[in-house]
C-alpha cells in the first residue's frame, strides 16, 4: 500500500463526518413522531423536578404547533423604503419593459409632432398652389366677361333698349376689373416662420376669388338676361308685323292691350324671373293672334258664303233655308263658338256647292251594288210565311251625278232616323208595282234599261223626282 499524505486522509475524515452530521440530522427530521415525544417527555421530566403543574394535552398541542411551524420562514417586518425596493427588485423585468414604452411612447409622440408639424406646411403649400389655380381661372373668366360686355354694349347702342342697358350698367358696375389678381403677392415658398402668415393670406385671396365668382355668375346670369329680352322683342316685332294683328285691331281691340302689356313688361325686366314674366305676356300674345288669325279666316270665308248666297237666285224656300244656316254661323263668330262656326260655315259652303250644280238622278246599275231594296216594318205580318205584302216598304237606290257622270253626294234626311247626312247613295220608296218593274228589268238582262228618277236643277236644293215615285218621298240610307 502506497503511503497517504496524513493531509488527505484528515481532509476526506472531515467530509465523511459532515457528511454523517447531515444525514444524522436528516433522520432526526424525518422521524417526526419519535422527535415530537422525546420533545415532550423532555418537558414533562423538566415540569416534574420543578414542581411545575402541566397539563397533558396542552403540552402535546404546544409540541405539534411547535413542529409544525418550526420548518416555515418568517420575514422580518421592512420599512416603507424597504418594502419599495424589495418590490422593485422582483418587478425589475416589467419595470424595464415599463422604461422602454415610455422611450418609445416619447418618440412616437416627437416623430408625430414633427410628421403633424410638416404636414401642416404642406398643406397650406397646397392651399397656395390652388390659389395660384383659382387666381388663372378666374382671370380667364373675367376677361371673358368682360369681352362678352363689349359686344352686348355694342349692340345696345345699334338697338337700344332700357331694360338691356339697365342691365347692362349693372353688370359693368359688378364685374371684377381686368387687372385683378388674387395670388401674386401670395410667397412661392412656405416655411415654418411664414406658413401662418400665407394661411391667412390664402384665407383672405379665397374669400376675394369666391366673391369674383359671384360676380361673373350674376354677369353671365345678366348676359342670358340681355339675350332673352333681345329674343322676346324680335318675336314681338313680328307679331305686331303680321296681317292677322293689323287687320285684328279693330273687330278684336284686346290685341293692342295685350301688346302694350308685352311692351310694358320687357321695359320692366331686371333678372330671369322677370323675363320669364315677360315671355308669358308675349306669349299670351301669340297665343291671341293665333286665335284672331282663324276667326278673321272664318269671318272671310263668312263674308264669301254670304256674297255667294246673295248673288245666287234662289227659290224663296232654298234662300231661307240657307240663310238659316248663315244666321247660325253669325251667331256662333259672335259667340267665338270655335267648333260650331268652322263646322256651320263648312256645312254652309257645301250646301252652297252643292245647290249651284245640275244634278241628275238615276237607279244604280253597277255591279256589287243593290238597285232595290225591300223593308219590312211589321216583322209580325212579314214573318207569317203568308203571301203578304202587309208591312213591308220598297225602295230604289239612287245616285246623283253630275254633268260629266260623276257621282256627286247629297244631302239626305232618313225617314228613318230624322238624321240629315251627306251620302252618294240613297234609296228612294216606291211602290210595290214600280218596285217589281224594275227588278223585272234588271233580270231581264242584268241591267235597268231605265235608270231616270228626277234632277235638281242649278241655283236650286230640291230634288225632284219624275212620275215613278211622290213628289216628296221617304229616303233611307242604311240598307
Amino acid at each position: 500500500m502506497t503511503s497517504i499524505p496524513l493531509s488527505e486522509q484528515l481532509g476526506a475524515m472531515a467530509f465523511v463526518d459532515e457528511l454523517r452530521h447531515q444525514q444524522m440530522q436528516l433522520q432526526e427530521h424525518l422521524n417526526l413522531p419519535k422527535r415530537r415525544a422525546e420533545v415532550a417527555a423532555r418537558i414533562r421530566d423538566y415540569y416534574q423536578s420543578h414542581n411545575i403543574a402541566f397539563d397533558e394535552a396542552l403540552i402535546d398541542q404546544g409540541v405539534r404547533e411547535f413542529f409544525a411551524r418550526r420548518l416555515m420562514f418568517e420575514a422580518p417586518p421592512l420599512s416603507w423604503r424597504e418594502k419599495l425596493l424589495s418590490k422593485a427588485s422582483m418587478a425589475r423585468g416589467q419595470l424595464y419593459k415599463l422604461f422602454l414604452a415610455i422611450i418609445a411612447a416619447a418618440l412616437i409622440t416627437q416623430c408625430t409632432r414633427i410628421a403633424h408639424d410638416s404636414g401642416i406646411t404642406v398643406e397650406i403649400e397646397n392651399s397656395a398652389r390652388d390659389l395660384r389655380w383659382h387666381d388663372e381661372d378666374v382671370r380667364t373668366e373675367i376677361q371673358l366677361n368682360h369681352k362678352q360686355l363689349e359686344q352686348w354694349q355694342q349692340k345696345a347702342l345699334a338697338q337700344p333698349d332700357v331694360a338691356v342697358s339697365r342691365i347692362l350698367d349693372q353688370v359693368r358696375q359688378t364685374l371684377p376689373p381686368l387687372d385683378q389678381t388674387f395670388a401674386s403677392d401670395v410667397p412661392q415658398f412656405v416655411r415654418k416662420t411664414n406658413r401662418d402668415s400665407v394661411k391667412t393670406l390664402v384665407t383672405q385671396r379665397e374669400a376675394q376669388i369666391k366673391l369674383a365668382r359671384q360676380a361673373i355668375s350674376s354677369a353671365r346670369s345678366g348676359f342670358a338676361t340681355v339675350e332673352g329680352i333681345y329674343q322676346q322683342r324680335d318675336k314681338l316685332a313680328r307679331l305686331l308685323a303680321m296681317p292677322a294683328y293689323t287687320e285684328g285691331l279693330k273687330p278684336f281691340p284686346n290685341l293692342k292691350e295685350l301688346a302694350s302689356s308685352a311692351d310694358q313688361q320687357l321695359l320692366q325686366v331686371k333678372d330671369t324671373d322677370t323675363l320669364k314674366a315677360a315671355g308669358f305676356q308675349v306669349g299670351k300674345l301669340d297665343y291671341e293672334i293665333d286665335r284672331v288669325s282663324y276667326w278673321l279666316e272664318q269671318i272671310t270665308l263668312r263674308d264669301q258664303l254670304q256674297q255667294r248666297l246673295q248673288a245666287m237666285p234662289l227659290a224663296a224656300g232654298d234662300r231661307a233655308q240657307l240663310q238659316a244656316l248663315l244666321a247660325q254661323a253669325n251667331n256662333s263668330l259672335h259667340n267665338e263658338d270655335v267648333s260650331q262656326t268652322g263646322d256651320q260655315l263648312k256645312h254652309l259652303k257645301r250646301m252652297l256647292d252643292f245647290a249651284a250644280v245640275p244634278l241628275t238622278l238615276q237607279i244604280v246599275d253597277r255591279t256589287g251594288i243593290k238597285s232595290g231594296v225591300e223593308r219590312c216594318y211589321d216583322p209580325a205580318g212579314c214573318n207569317r210565311g203568308e203571301d203578304t205584302d202587309k208591312g213591308k216598304s220598297w225602295f230604289l237606290v239612287v245616285e246623283a251625278t253630275d254633268a260629266g257622270g260623276i257621282s256627286a253626294e247629297v244631302p239626305v234626311t232618313s225617314s228613318e232616323t230624322g238624321k240629315q247626312r251627306w251620302s252618294r247613295l240613297f234609296a228612294v220608296r216606291v211602290s210595290q208595282a214600280e218596285y217589281l218593274k224594275v227588278k223585272v228589268d234588271k233580270l231581264d238582262d242584268g241591267h235597268i234599261d231605265d235608270r231616270m228618277m228626277g234632277s235638281k236643277a242649278a241655283n236650286s236644293l230640291t230634288l225632284r223626282f219624275n212620275q215613278r215615285t211622290t213628289g216628296n218621298p221617304d229616303m233611307i240610307m242604311d240598307w
